[in-house]
């Protein structure tokens, strides 16, 4: 079995770990995940509150023998990579690919190179097969496109229930519960505005209802009015790519939504985190 990665959180508060953690578990969904420790005694990448004086005096005193990556304003004149602030996470998630990719292991100075720009795609490896579909649904009246979007939700490691039509996907709904529903717009019969607008009247258990997401070919400003109307979330144009759909599943999944948007860590500077 392949061991995870190990990541060395430094100088970070426990609101801020509590954000880093519910990231790198939706992280741990690919084929290689992530363990947190607290020292860097035994990791394989330090990853550390650069606005923390007592961390990174620690850190210069003893270099670590690991890749090292900051998040803050100032590297201390380290070399070593920096995210600045309000940081990003998905962009923190690509440098410690980026790190621990055997092409950056070669060498110190290939590794500082090679941290320094970010690269653009955001590659997933695939996940093992899952059972379970998450809380998710898929409505489109295309079989091609339910096994796409399937496919695409397994590769970043999420299960999803389908349905071929508005009044299918309504049926299920009235016997369980789903999180977010990918809803296409060109439906037959009752269209994907119609059953928006039907799922958020709803009431529901839980006091709130579902996600939806509409999937459609175009983007248009009457595309979005209409969703507006019908109380839709977000767009997702088809056919749509891993990063468009991890930041949708990013913005609503409960657990991890505050991980993926700008956050500001290490907001006392000088002052070690408790």
């Amino acid at each position: 079995m392949t061991r995870p990665h190990a990541i060395a959180l430094l100088g970070f508060s426990p609101e801020e770990r509590s954000s880093f953690e519910a990231f790198f578990r939706m992280a741990a969904r690919r084929a290689k995940g992530f363990d947190l420790l607290n020292d860097a005694a035994n990791c394989d990448l330090v990853l550390a509150n650069a606005d923390d004086s007592s961390v990174m005096a620690r850190l210069l005193e003893r270099p670590p023998a690991v890749p090292v990556l900051l998040i803050g304003e100032d590297d201390a004149g380290t070399g070593w990579p920096i995210e600045p602030q309000p940081v990003k996470l998905m962009n923190v998630l690509t440098r410690i690919d980026y790190l621990l990719s055997p092409r950056a292991m070669e060498s110190p100075k290939a590794r500082a190179q090679m941290a320094a720009t970010v690269p653009a795609p955001l590659e997933m490896a695939a996940a093992p097969a899952q059972e379970s579909d998450d809380g998710l649904l898929i409505v489109d009246d295309s079989d091609t496109a339910l096994h796409f979007m399937r496919t695409l939700l397994k590769r970043v490691g999420f299960g999803a229930d389908t349905a071929r039509s508005a009044e299918e996907a309504l049926q299920k709904l009235g016997g369980r519960s789903y999180r977010i529903i990918f809803m296409d717009v060109m439906l037959e019969g009752m269209d994907g505005y119609q059953a928006c607008k039907l799922i958020k009247q709803g009431k529901y258990e839980s006091g709130k209802p579902p996600v939806v997401v509409m999937l459609t070919s175009k983007a248009g400003t009457i595309d979005k009015i209409k969703g507006s109307v019908a109380g839709c979330d977000a767009y997702l144009v088809k056919p749509t790519d891993e990063r468009s759909l991890l930041k949708v599943l990013a913005k609503y999944d409960e657990q991890i939504h505050r991980s993926f948007g700008p956050t500001r860590l290490g907001s006392v500077p000088g002052k070690p985190a408790s």
